[in-house]
């Protein structure tokens, strides 16, 4: 069963809120939302349609304190006035409750108020609960504040006189107390503790000693026991006292008013030593090693072993609690110790292991290398407090170094090649070495080459389209030959509607049969569109003999460094081609005999891309750079032919 309990207040309150209606009417509280009730009968005619179905009344029961009054037979909701609930109400009833009492304000007087004196004064009033706390009327004086529930708190500010009003408030009605009178000025302190907590030789000690009074208060102590100290801005007194026997010491407390002291006495115990060290710190086969063992309690005390052993080459001073030496073994230990002093004793069980003192190196590889790359991997080790690093035997890549302190390698590598190194790791008195064996390479891949061979007498075509995936560089070589001598391209190739850039271009002498052979390499960086088959054009001025060309796809570096460079041969025979370069730069070379079958062998660098004869003959290779770099292969070609052989050398960045 749920029904609205509604509490009441006067007749006088109802109708100076809602003065349409009578005393002992019923409505609703436009102000709050809530509803009130007269002293007299109570009616359903200002109550909203929400209570009953029909919108056409509702009865109303003045039951007073009988709880069981029977229900009237209606359809709609019944209104209850009286002091208890009434047990034959059902859903959507009203109980208008009447059993509350308005308040009564009982504190006639306030505390005194003094400048800098902290106050805190809970106000009491009889009457239902909750009640509502608000000043009303005047001011309080500068710095007080009164909260909802009565509390008058914080600190004044200026002295002076004051009155101001105050109103406890339920719903059964309001109270209000004037209260006047005048702050005066700051208060001297009093200290109002009385006594210290037990002090104890050796055993920490910490108490915030108290005052009343006018802030700011300040605190001196004079000639405190030996190994304590009063805080002057909080009045703390904490340390360890550190001898047993009586106490007698005066403290001050300070203010802008005056000052107060009190004399504290009493005795100073002793108490048993409680060891607090629980470990070791690390400790290895071979080291020297020293702790001395942390002890709480009254001086003077002694150190014995009590059970178990320590380590091997460890010893326990008695009169300092100090264990040292070297250890000679490792494994694990268990040890009791035990502190003695006048007042007793304390035993602590102190378990470790002594650990293996020959380095053991966990990296037993070292991460690839690349030209051109930052590069960086520490080494890690275990055994011994301290490990320093070296290059034992071999060396690292150019452009690579050791830090012998924290054993990282890092660095650029400017050279490729393999390498081995032997690093070796020592605490001082063992050593471990690790070998390295690994290679430096071009921090550019390679992704795909591709050819294409077209024949024409008279005829201008456009060469086969060729595959470029999205961010590749591509280098485009070209070789082609005509009757005249003359260079035949107009204008940049392009891919995939995009302009290459112009490496470099050369021609060669007679090919054969008044031919002469030209090449060109040309460059596309980063390339932006969609990956792909991409349309190929080479913008000739006349109609060529014949056109050859081939494709370098790759990722990394930044593309062509140095100029272009080309060699020819008219005749069956070896090329050699010396290019120059800067030391751990790329250079890509790649090699076209035109028309007439034949075959490429010996190439004495990194073979990247070939194609077996058949229209064309490919090699695309590659080697890093030095001072120089020589390629050398052989060109076999068929019988009677003597076509111009072509190998096209760029250098690339890493």
């Amino acid at each position: 069963m749920t029904v609205i309990q509604l509490r009441r207040g006067t007749a006088a309150e109802w109708t100076s809120r809602n003065p349409v209606l009578a005393a002992g009417e019923v409505g609703l509280e436009t102000d709050t939302a809530k509803i009130k009730a007269g002293t007299g009968t109570a009616t359903w005619n200002n109550l909203p349609y929400i209570f009953g179905s029909s919108g056409a009344g509702a009865s109303t029961v003045n039951h007073g304190a009988v709880s069981s009054a029977p229900r009237p037979a209606w359809y709609g909701s019944v209104i209850w006035i009286g002091s208890v609930q009434p047990v034959n109400s059902v859903n959507g009833d009203i109980w208008i409750d009447t059993s509350g009492t308005a308040p009564a304000i009982a504190t006639t007087t306030l505390g005194s108020l003094n400048v800098g004196a902290i106050t805190s004064q809970f106000l009491v009033a009889t009457g239902t609960v909750p009640l509502v706390w608000s000043v009303t009327a005047g001011a309080l004086p500068a710095g007080l504040a009164l909260s909802t529930a009565g509390n008058l708190f914080g600190v004044p500010t200026a002295t002076g006189s004051y009155s101001f009003t105050v109103t406890a408030q339920n719903p059964f009605g309001v109270s209000t107390k004037t209260y006047s009178g005048t702050v005066g000025a700051a208060l001297a302190p009093t200290i109002t503790t009385t006594s210290l907590g037990e002090l104890s030789q050796g055993v920490p000690f910490y108490q915030a000693l108290e005052a009343t009074g006018s802030a700011t208060i300040t605190w001196s102590a004079a000639s405190p026991p030996a190994g304590l100290s009063l805080a002057s801005a909080t009045g703390v007194l904490s340390g360890s006292p550190s001898a047993t026997g009586s106490y007698s010491f005066a403290v001050t407390a300070t203010n802008s008013a005056g000052s107060a002291s009190r004399t504290f006495v009493g005795p100073i115990t002793g108490t048993p030593p409680t060891i607090t060290t629980t470990t070791l710190n690390s400790t290895y086969r071979g080291f020297p090693f020293t702790q001395a063992l942390s002890v709480l309690g009254s001086t003077p005390v002694s150190f014995a072993v009590q059970s178990g052993s320590l380590p091997a080459g460890l010893t326990l001073a008695t009169s300092t609690g100090v264990i040292s030496g070297t250890p000679t073994s490792t494994g694990a230990y268990s040890v009791t110790v035990r502190a003695t002093n006048a007042y007793g004793t304390g035993d602590k069980v102190i378990e470790g292991s002594i650990t293996q003192s020959t380095p053991v190196i966990s990296v037993t590889a070292l991460s690839a290398m690349k030209i051109g790359t930052p590069f960086s991997q520490t080494l890690t080790a275990t055994g011994g407090p301290t490990i320093t690093w070296a290059v034992q035997s071999g060396s690292l890549p150019e452009g690579v170094s050791l830090n012998t302190s924290t054993g990282t390698i890092s660095g650029t590598p400017t050279a490729s090649g393999t390498y081995t190194v032997t690093i070796r790791a020592t605490n001082g008195t063992e050593f471990a070495d690790q070998s390295y064996t690994g290679s430096t390479g071009s921090a550019i891949a390679f992704s795909r080459a591709g050819a294409g061979y077209l024949w024409s007498q008279f005829q201008i075509y456009s060469p086969p389209p060729i595959t470029v995936n999205t961010g590749e560089t591509v280098l485009l070589f070209i070789w082609y030959s005509n009757q005249s001598n003359t260079r035949e391209i107009g204008g940049m190739p392009t891919i995939g509607g995009r302009t290459m850039t112009q490496v470099g271009t050369t021609v060669s002498a007679g090919a054969g049969a008044g031919y002469y052979a030209y090449a060109g390499v040309y460059k596309l960086e980063n390339f932006s569109g969609t990956s792909g088959s991409q349309p190929v054009t080479v913008p000739f001025t006349v109609a060529q003999v014949g056109l050859q060309y081939s494709t370098v796809c790759y990722t990394g570096g930044s593309g062509v460094a140095s100029s272009f460079q080309s060699t020819a041969l008219q005749t069956s025979s070896t090329v050699t081609q010396t290019v120059g370069s800067a030391a751990g730069r790329l250079i890509v070379q790649a090699f076209m005999k035109p028309w007439v079958l034949g075959s490429v062998s010996n190439y004495n660098q990194t073979t990247r891309f070939s194609s077996a004869p058949s229209t064309q003959l490919l090699l695309v290779g590659d080697a890093q750079g030095s001072a120089s770099v020589d390629f050398t292969c052989t060109v076999t070609q068929a019988s009677g032919a003597p076509n111009a052989a072509l190998g096209l050398a760029v250098e690339l960045l890493p």
